[in-house]
């Protein structure tokens, strides 16, 4: 498995041609090609092809066929709006066969087009599993929805042979006027989603809902927002790509159909439950740093966000020069491109309001966490840390271990905030069969008992608004 630390990789390898031998570091794997890097004093020609790349993957090797390494150009005169310059010194890519390499960082895994076309006949094979009422009921939604479509499909094509200021007018009043039917016709296919899985067990929701996506694989594509959880280009869904979508609210789109789609999903009971924790915190952060002023004595109060993402919520939680000076914040996540945009919103809050603020970013990942002895000394304590969407994807054992990893970083009379889905989450079946967006539920009960070992913790548990998303609040014993 790949291991990120301070934004280096440890994942090393080989590339050969002939005699010839280069080492390089894999910065980033992308879904088909390799970010890579060279010692400070090795140049790799640009355009060079060689033989093959061997990968060390955990005392393994990994060896992959033909490349071409196309360097990075260089940007002297970047400006803030151009796209972010590609980390390492350029990029592999693969010429004879199609690599994935979604998987290499999490698993240490690459698989070639070949294996993927190996396991049709498995696919397809899984339809003998789906219940007969499923698949009529997948039909007449298909069916349905497409015949939906095509109504406002014919709205779209006729917008091209009107100006611009009309056409967004059109656009404008069909959106307001026909949302709210799409909306009532979208919720009753899910309604009766719900009624006929509800009993299922967790392989078939597996079956029936990989069977459910690739029905409607047209419709998913149409959304930005459902096409980008199920695709995954980052190799997971709930990506700060993602949360920003969900923090804009916004229609987007090409076609109405594609507009109404993308909107539809951010509008759910656990989408509102992403937004309502943003209050939540700035609260919680709030009455801290009030209750901590007589201790902290004019010092900012130390923060910690683990997996932060985009970090999106400090603009709402740091809205004032006094709120800036009042915290020093540390932001983690194993995504590059996440900490990217979350040192941009560290940016933007000191720009508007006229203060720096004390920040830093992390880059690690659960892995290095458990593994690494005296957390304390390199990440250092803090007086307040908060995740909010990691444990949505951590079995009971690994939750339990990283709870106690994280207190270990609390300061004495320190306050954590952990969020996680609860079972009852009415947007789950929706998640799960249109967005490919599977979570580890838990009861109050099931989240308190992670904690049961923290000695001289008081936990307890509150939830936000609608009551999707629940919180384990644990204070350290002074």
């Amino acid at each position: 498995m790949t291991v990120v630390q301070d934004g280096k990789s440890d994942l090393v390898g080989t590339l050969t041609d002939g005699a010839v031998r280069v080492a390089v570091r894999v910065v980033e794997p992308l879904a088909h090609t390799l970010l890579v890097d060279t010692a400070a004093d090795v140049s790799l020609p640009d355009g060079s092809s060689w033989e093959q790349l061997t990968l060390a993957v955990e005392g393994r090797e990994i060896v992959l066929g033909r490349s071409r390494f196309d360097a990075h150009a260089a940007h002297p005169l970047r400006r803030s709006s151009d796209p972010l310059v590609p980390m390492g010194k350029g990029r592999l890519v693969f010429l004879d066969t199609v690599y994935d390499f979604s998987s290499l960082a999490r698993k240490g895994c690459v698989v070639d087009l070949e294996q993927r076309m190996s396991q049709l006949d498995l696919m397809w094979r899984r339809k003998a599993s789906i219940a007969p009422p499923f698949r009529d009921y997948v039909a007449e939604m298909v069916y349905d929805l497409q015949v939906y479509r095509s109504v406002l499909d014919e709205i779209d094509s006729h917008l091209g042979s009107e100006p611009k200021p009309s056409a967004d007018t059109v656009l404008a009043v069909a959106t307001t006027s026909e949302y709210p039917r799409f909306c009532r016709i979208f919720d009753a296919q899910l309604a009766r989603l719900e009624t006929l899985v509800a009993d299922f067990s967790k392989e078939e929701h597996e079956r029936h809902g990989y069977y459910l996506r690739k029905h409607v694989w047209d419709l998913i594509l149409a959304s930005e927002f459902l096409a980008r959880t199920n695709l995954k280009p980052r190799g997971y869904a709930g990506d700060s790509a993602m949360m920003h979508m969900v923090y804009d609210r916004d229609f987007r789109g090409q076609t109405l159909f594609a507009r109404f789609l993308h909107r539809h999903p951010i509008e759910t009971h656990a989408a509102q439950a992403v937004r309502n924790r943003i209050g939540l915190l700035s609260g919680l952060l709030t009455a801290r740093h009030e209750a901590e002023a007589s201790r902290l004595r004019g010092e900012p109060l130390r923060i910690m966000s683990v997996a932060c993402g985009p970090a999106r919520e400090l603009r709402d939680v740091i809205t004032t020069a006094a709120q800036a000076r009042a915290f020093s914040i540390t932001l983690l996540d194993q995504d590059t491109q996440a900490l990217q945009e979350a040192q941009s919103e560290l940016a933007g809050i000191t720009a508007r309001v006229g203060v720096p603020i004390a920040g830093r970013v992390l880059q690690e990942s659960v892995r290095t966490m458990l593994r690494t002895p005296e957390l304390d000394r390199l990440w250092g304590r803090f007086d307040f840390l908060y995740s909010m969407g990691l444990f949505d994807y951590l079995t009971p054992p690994v939750a339990r271990a990283v709870l106690m990893r994280l207190y270990s970083l609390l300061e004495p009379g320190g306050e954590m905030v952990i969020g996680n889905f609860h079972v009852g989450n009415r947007t789950r079946f929706y998640m799960e069969y249109w967005m490919d967006w599977v979570l580890f539920y838990r009861t109050e009960d099931e989240f308190l008992d992670l904690a049961s070992d923290l000695v001289g913790a008081q936990c307890s548990i509150i939830f936000e608004e609608t009551r999707s998303q629940m919180f384990l609040r644990v204070r350290k014993a002074t």
